[in-house]
Protein backbone atom coordinates (compact mmCIF):
# COMPACT_ATOMS: atom_id res chain seq x y z
CA UNK A 1 0.00 0.00 0.00
CA UNK A 2 2.81 2.40 -0.90
CA UNK A 3 1.81 5.88 -1.96
CA UNK A 4 2.88 7.74 -4.74
CA UNK A 5 5.01 10.25 -2.26
CA UNK A 6 6.48 8.02 -0.72
CA UNK A 7 7.78 6.24 -3.74
CA UNK A 8 8.92 9.57 -4.44
CA UNK A 9 10.83 9.77 -0.95
CA UNK A 10 12.34 6.75 -1.62
CA UNK A 11 13.72 7.43 -5.21
CA UNK A 12 15.58 10.81 -4.33
CA UNK A 13 16.62 9.05 -0.97
CA UNK A 14 18.63 6.24 -3.09
CA UNK A 15 21.25 9.19 -4.59
CA UNK A 16 22.99 9.22 -7.72
CA UNK A 17 22.79 6.42 -9.89
CA UNK A 18 25.64 7.51 -12.23
CA UNK A 19 28.45 5.02 -12.12
CA UNK A 20 31.32 7.56 -10.24
CA UNK A 21 34.14 4.95 -10.00
CA UNK A 22 37.14 7.31 -11.08
CA UNK A 23 36.26 10.38 -8.99
CA UNK A 24 35.03 8.08 -5.82
CA UNK A 25 38.58 6.10 -5.93
CA UNK A 26 40.18 8.90 -6.44
CA UNK A 27 38.82 10.83 -3.09
CA UNK A 28 39.76 7.89 -1.12
CA UNK A 29 42.86 7.66 -2.54
CA UNK A 30 43.55 11.42 -2.13
CA UNK A 31 42.68 10.70 1.80
CA UNK A 32 44.70 7.21 2.60
CA UNK A 33 47.67 8.77 0.39
CA UNK A 34 47.57 11.64 3.11
CA UNK A 35 46.60 9.33 6.02
CA UNK A 36 49.88 7.51 5.24
CA UNK A 37 52.30 10.56 5.05
CA UNK A 38 50.63 11.54 8.65
CA UNK A 39 51.15 8.02 10.06
CA UNK A 40 54.65 8.17 8.93
CA UNK A 41 55.75 11.65 9.70
CA UNK A 42 54.05 12.03 13.21
CA UNK A 43 56.67 9.11 14.53
CA UNK A 44 59.62 9.65 12.81
CA UNK A 45 59.45 13.32 13.25
CA UNK A 46 59.10 15.63 16.17
CA UNK A 47 59.65 19.40 16.82
CA UNK A 48 62.21 20.75 19.22
CA UNK A 49 61.84 23.45 21.69
CA UNK A 50 63.51 26.12 19.11
CA UNK A 51 60.29 25.24 16.72
CA UNK A 52 62.50 23.42 14.10
CA UNK A 53 61.69 20.03 12.96
CA UNK A 54 63.84 17.18 13.68
CA UNK A 55 64.43 13.31 13.30
CA UNK A 56 62.51 12.09 16.30
CA UNK A 57 64.42 10.98 19.60
CA UNK A 58 60.97 9.49 20.93
CA UNK A 59 58.67 7.70 18.71
CA UNK A 60 56.65 5.96 21.42
CA UNK A 61 56.07 9.36 22.48
CA UNK A 62 53.76 9.90 19.28
CA UNK A 63 51.65 6.81 19.71
CA UNK A 64 50.76 7.87 22.85
CA UNK A 65 49.63 11.24 21.89
CA UNK A 66 47.71 9.15 19.51
CA UNK A 67 45.46 8.11 22.75
CA UNK A 68 45.71 11.27 24.68
CA UNK A 69 47.80 9.02 27.20
CA UNK A 70 50.90 10.30 29.19
CA UNK A 71 54.01 8.09 28.42
CA UNK A 72 55.06 5.63 31.06
CA UNK A 73 58.36 6.90 32.88
CA UNK A 74 61.58 5.69 30.80
CA UNK A 75 64.28 3.22 32.24
CA UNK A 76 67.63 3.53 31.60
CA UNK A 77 67.65 0.97 28.76
CA UNK A 78 64.88 2.27 26.97
CA UNK A 79 66.86 6.15 26.80
CA UNK A 80 69.63 4.05 25.23
CA UNK A 81 67.65 2.42 22.63
CA UNK A 82 66.39 5.87 21.96
CA UNK A 83 69.79 6.88 21.23
CA UNK A 84 70.87 4.13 18.63
CA UNK A 85 66.89 4.34 17.39
CA UNK A 86 68.02 8.13 16.48
CA UNK A 87 71.58 7.76 14.96
CA UNK A 88 70.36 4.59 12.49
CA UNK A 89 67.10 6.76 11.70
CA UNK A 90 69.49 9.54 10.22
CA UNK A 91 71.06 6.83 8.12
CA UNK A 92 67.87 5.26 7.27
CA UNK A 93 64.85 7.97 6.87
CA UNK A 94 64.87 11.24 4.89
CA UNK A 95 65.97 13.99 6.89
CA UNK A 96 62.57 16.01 6.87
CA UNK A 97 58.97 15.18 6.26
CA UNK A 98 58.77 17.12 3.12
CA UNK A 99 60.99 14.64 1.24
CA UNK A 100 59.15 11.72 2.91
CA UNK A 101 55.82 13.14 1.55
CA UNK A 102 57.84 13.33 -2.16
CA UNK A 103 58.66 9.82 -1.59
CA UNK A 104 55.05 8.69 -0.03
CA UNK A 105 53.35 10.82 -3.24
CA UNK A 106 55.63 9.04 -5.94
CA UNK A 107 54.89 5.65 -4.84
CA UNK A 108 51.17 5.87 -4.63
CA UNK A 109 51.04 7.33 -8.12
CA UNK A 110 52.14 3.78 -9.32
CA UNK A 111 48.51 2.69 -7.77
CA UNK A 112 46.24 5.87 -9.71
CA UNK A 113 45.65 4.34 -12.44
CA UNK A 114 43.27 2.02 -10.77
CA UNK A 115 40.99 4.49 -11.23
CA UNK A 116 40.56 4.01 -15.16
CA UNK A 117 37.98 2.48 -15.87
CA UNK A 118 40.24 0.08 -18.11
CA UNK A 119 42.36 -1.10 -15.08
CA UNK A 120 42.82 -4.81 -15.27
CA UNK A 121 41.61 -5.99 -11.71
CA UNK A 122 42.75 -9.14 -10.75
CA UNK A 123 45.79 -9.54 -13.55
CA UNK A 124 47.68 -6.89 -11.89
CA UNK A 125 50.94 -8.25 -9.58
CA UNK A 126 50.31 -6.33 -6.34
CA UNK A 127 52.14 -8.98 -3.92
CA UNK A 128 53.33 -6.88 -0.79
CA UNK A 129 56.95 -5.34 -0.67
CA UNK A 130 59.13 -7.20 1.65
CA UNK A 131 61.77 -5.59 3.64
CA UNK A 132 64.87 -6.98 1.72
CA UNK A 133 67.46 -4.96 2.78
CA UNK A 134 67.29 -1.58 5.22
CA UNK A 135 65.87 0.83 2.78
CA UNK A 136 63.35 3.95 3.35
CA UNK A 137 61.88 3.25 0.09
CA UNK A 138 61.18 -0.31 0.18
CA UNK A 139 59.57 0.01 3.79
CA UNK A 140 57.37 3.01 2.42
CA UNK A 141 56.50 0.71 -0.79
CA UNK A 142 55.72 -2.08 1.73
CA UNK A 143 53.42 0.56 3.86
CA UNK A 144 51.54 2.22 0.70
CA UNK A 145 51.49 -1.62 -0.73
CA UNK A 146 49.44 -2.80 2.49
CA UNK A 147 47.15 0.50 2.48
CA UNK A 148 46.34 -0.20 -1.17
CA UNK A 149 45.74 -3.36 -0.77
CA UNK A 150 41.86 -2.94 -0.01
CA UNK A 151 41.33 -1.26 -3.19
CA UNK A 152 40.50 -4.60 -5.14
CA UNK A 153 37.58 -5.64 -2.15
CA UNK A 154 36.77 -1.74 -2.82
CA UNK A 155 36.38 -2.36 -6.29
CA UNK A 156 34.28 -5.52 -6.51
CA UNK A 157 31.88 -4.57 -4.11
CA UNK A 158 31.33 -0.94 -5.61
CA UNK A 159 29.22 -2.02 -9.19
CA UNK A 160 27.45 -4.51 -6.43
CA UNK A 161 26.03 -1.59 -4.14
CA UNK A 162 25.12 -0.08 -8.14
CA UNK A 163 23.34 -2.72 -8.70
CA UNK A 164 21.02 -2.38 -5.48
CA UNK A 165 20.37 0.92 -6.08
CA UNK A 166 19.54 0.71 -10.17
CA UNK A 167 17.70 -2.55 -9.45
CA UNK A 168 15.31 -0.65 -6.37
CA UNK A 169 14.96 2.03 -8.48
CA UNK A 170 13.71 -0.21 -11.62
CA UNK A 171 11.03 -1.31 -8.59
CA UNK A 172 10.29 2.06 -7.73
CA UNK A 173 9.39 2.98 -11.21
CA UNK A 174 7.58 -0.14 -12.14
CA UNK A 175 5.45 0.64 -8.87
CA UNK A 176 4.83 3.74 -9.94
CA UNK A 177 3.16 3.14 -13.09
CA UNK A 178 1.20 0.37 -11.66
CA UNK A 179 -0.41 3.05 -9.43
CA UNK A 180 -1.02 5.70 -12.58
CA UNK A 181 -2.22 2.41 -15.07
CA UNK A 182 -3.94 -0.16 -12.46
CA UNK A 183 -1.04 -2.45 -14.19
CA UNK A 184 2.03 -3.42 -14.38
CA UNK A 185 3.64 -2.47 -17.89
CA UNK A 186 4.66 -4.49 -20.95
CA UNK A 187 8.56 -3.88 -20.44
CA UNK A 188 11.10 -2.02 -19.26
CA UNK A 189 10.68 0.73 -22.21
CA UNK A 190 7.67 1.57 -20.72
CA UNK A 191 9.06 3.08 -17.83
CA UNK A 192 11.97 4.52 -19.44
CA UNK A 193 10.70 7.65 -19.48
CA UNK A 194 10.27 8.01 -15.55
CA UNK A 195 13.61 7.02 -14.50
CA UNK A 196 17.80 8.14 -14.94
CA UNK A 197 19.04 6.69 -18.14
CA UNK A 198 22.05 4.61 -16.09
CA UNK A 199 18.79 2.84 -13.97
CA UNK A 200 17.91 0.82 -16.73
CA UNK A 201 21.71 -0.46 -17.38
CA UNK A 202 23.21 -3.38 -15.39
CA UNK A 203 26.41 -1.98 -13.62
CA UNK A 204 27.67 -5.09 -13.32
CA UNK A 205 28.10 -5.78 -16.68
CA UNK A 206 26.55 -2.85 -18.99
CA UNK A 207 23.45 -4.79 -20.06
CA UNK A 208 20.05 -4.56 -19.49
CA UNK A 209 18.20 -6.28 -16.34
CA UNK A 210 15.38 -8.90 -17.22
CA UNK A 211 12.04 -8.00 -16.63
CA UNK A 212 8.78 -10.17 -17.29
CA UNK A 213 5.68 -9.58 -16.78
CA UNK A 214 3.47 -12.72 -15.44
CA UNK A 215 -0.39 -11.76 -14.97
CA UNK A 216 -0.48 -10.08 -11.86
CA UNK A 217 3.42 -10.19 -11.01
CA UNK A 218 6.49 -10.49 -12.73
CA UNK A 219 10.28 -11.23 -12.42
CA UNK A 220 12.97 -8.90 -12.30
CA UNK A 221 16.55 -9.85 -12.18
CA UNK A 222 20.26 -8.75 -13.17
CA UNK A 223 22.59 -11.11 -15.34
CA UNK A 224 25.52 -11.02 -13.11
CA UNK A 225 28.75 -10.20 -14.00
CA UNK A 226 28.91 -13.02 -16.29
CA UNK A 227 26.23 -11.40 -18.31
CA UNK A 228 24.53 -15.00 -18.64
CA UNK A 229 20.67 -15.09 -18.38
CA UNK A 230 20.08 -18.07 -15.99
CA UNK A 231 16.57 -17.08 -15.38
CA UNK A 232 17.28 -14.81 -11.79
CA UNK A 233 18.68 -18.12 -10.39
CA UNK A 234 22.11 -17.90 -8.25
CA UNK A 235 24.76 -21.07 -7.88
CA UNK A 236 27.59 -18.48 -6.32
CA UNK A 237 26.90 -17.82 -2.69
CA UNK A 238 28.24 -14.34 -1.84
CA UNK A 239 31.59 -15.40 -0.74
CA UNK A 240 32.03 -17.14 -3.98
CA UNK A 241 32.70 -20.61 -5.13
CA UNK A 242 34.77 -23.01 -7.37
CA UNK A 243 33.06 -22.78 -10.47
CA UNK A 244 34.40 -20.20 -13.13
CA UNK A 245 32.70 -17.56 -13.69
CA UNK A 246 31.40 -18.15 -16.82
CA UNK A 247 30.09 -21.48 -15.76
CA UNK A 248 28.23 -20.25 -12.49
CA UNK A 249 24.27 -18.92 -12.10
CA UNK A 250 25.54 -15.65 -11.00
CA UNK A 251 22.24 -13.72 -11.79
CA UNK A 252 20.44 -11.28 -8.71
CA UNK A 253 16.96 -11.66 -7.97
CA UNK A 254 14.70 -8.63 -6.77
CA UNK A 255 11.77 -9.44 -7.45
CA UNK A 256 9.85 -11.84 -6.60
CA UNK A 257 11.32 -11.24 -3.39
CA UNK A 258 9.97 -14.24 -1.25
CA UNK A 259 13.00 -16.35 -0.20
CA UNK A 260 15.19 -14.68 2.65
CA UNK A 261 18.51 -16.35 1.07
CA UNK A 262 18.47 -14.63 -2.46
CA UNK A 263 17.32 -11.45 -0.25
CA UNK A 264 20.91 -11.75 1.71
CA UNK A 265 22.84 -12.28 -1.66
CA UNK A 266 21.18 -9.03 -2.88
CA UNK A 267 22.57 -7.03 0.17
CA UNK A 268 25.51 -9.04 0.27
CA UNK A 269 25.51 -9.51 4.17
CA UNK A 270 28.45 -12.08 4.04
CA UNK A 271 30.77 -9.80 2.52
CA UNK A 272 34.01 -9.01 4.62
CA UNK A 273 34.34 -5.59 5.60
CA UNK A 274 36.56 -4.21 3.51
CA UNK A 275 36.84 -0.58 3.53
Amino acid sequence: NVSGEQLRFLAETLGTLENNWSDDFSQCFEYDTLFVKNAFCSLVYQINSNGRVRLSRDPAAALWGRYRTRAPAETYWQRKSMKTYTILAWLFFPSTPYKAAEMIDTIFEGYRSMAEPSFAWGKENRAAAGLRSLNCRLFLSSLVNRTTLQYDGFHDIYPKRLLQRRGTRVLIALKQYRIANGRWPANLDAIGAGVPTEALIDPQNNGSFVYERAGETFTLYSKGKNGTDNDGHRSLSPAGDSLPLDQAEDDVLFWPSNNRETAEEILDVNLPHVL
